[in-house]
């Protein structure tokens, strides 16, 4: 029964810091969509403009398999730390935020975890976001697809763009989506076909609320150190990201042998801050 009302007001903690969080979150996902959406939209208009020079219009693979998506969502992601790193620091160190913390009946494990939890959650919304993006985009893709076919413009060009018309019977091929999640680096994150890549997305996942939990309570006990495991974890996910989508489709046991070292790193590290979080909050005033 105490277990149960433990869990419930850890659940209850957690809500309300993910209410006050989404102050910066939804703009975040927001910009995020836009941007990647009027980006995969511009992209093609503008490879119509360059018809007839080119034999046919960007393909969807094309534009997503471009950098800039890449960093749009890396950025995105960075926006999400940064966001909950400082509104944890902010809740923590502030006078009327410790005295809530004080006075709420969880202890410090339904404390730890009811920071954990919401950042945990921001970044799965981050994932649905990102998702949505692609899907949207390639809505706007076949929708500009369908439309810059349409004659009757000046000199045959197309009537609604005023570009070149693609050439006749051009259209983009049926599988396309399914073929941009499985050749696209980025989005093996997204669709894993490789238990690598499962393994990397839920390290991405749980990278964010450890590291941000982990440095904000580390921060609040003035172990400015802190910030070297949370470094080297985020350098080792990022090493492992960078070799396992250059490897899509080869996979050599050299491939494996690099990837491997830099996710077990990871994991320890993860497990490291955990626990270091959760021992500096127990002997903390907060505890």
């Amino acid at each position: 029964m105490k277990r149960t009302e433990a869990a419930q007001k850890t659940l209850q903690l957690s809500a309300w810091h993910f209410k006050r969080m989404g102050k910066f979150l939804w703009p975040i996902y927001t910009l995020l969509l836009a941007a990647e959406v009027l980006f995969a939209g511009w992209s093609f208009y503008r490879s119509l403009t360059s018809l007839p020079n080119v034999t046919q219009p960007v393909s969807f693979q094309e534009i997503f398999g471009r950098p800039v998506l890449p960093i749009l969502f890396y950025a995105a992601y960075g926006l999400v730390f940064a966001g909950a790193l400082l509104y944890f620091l902010r809740f923590a160190a502030g006078a009327k935020s410790t005295y809530t913390l004080r006075t709420l009946p969880v202890g410090s494990r339904g404390m730890l975890w009811g920071m954990l939890l919401p950042a945990a959650a921001a970044v799965l919304l981050l994932y649905a976001t990102q998702l949505l993006a692609v899907y949207a985009g390639y809505g706007v893709y076949r929708l500009e697809s369908l439309l810059c076919t349409l004659p009757g413009g000046a000199d045959g060009a197309s009537r609604l763009f005023g570009a070149p018309l693609p050439a006749a019977g051009w259209v983009p091929p049926e599988n396309e989506l399914y073929l941009t999640f499985v050749r696209t680096a980025m989005l093996q994150l997204f669709y894993p076909r490789h238990p690598v890549f499962w393994l990397l997305a839920v390290a991405l996942l749980l990278l964010l609320p450890v590291g941000a939990v982990y440095l904000a309570i580390s921060f609040y006990g003035r172990s400015w150190g802190a910030v070297i495991p949370a470094a080297v974890a985020a350098a080792c996910e990022g090493f492992a990201i960078s070799n396992a989508q250059s490897s899509i489709g080869t996979w050599r046991l050299e491939d494996a042998l690099m990837v491997v070292p830099a996710m077990l790193l990871l994991a320890g590290g993860m497990v490291y801050m955990l626990l270091a979080a959760a021992g500096r909050l127990r002997r903390s005033e907060l505890g």
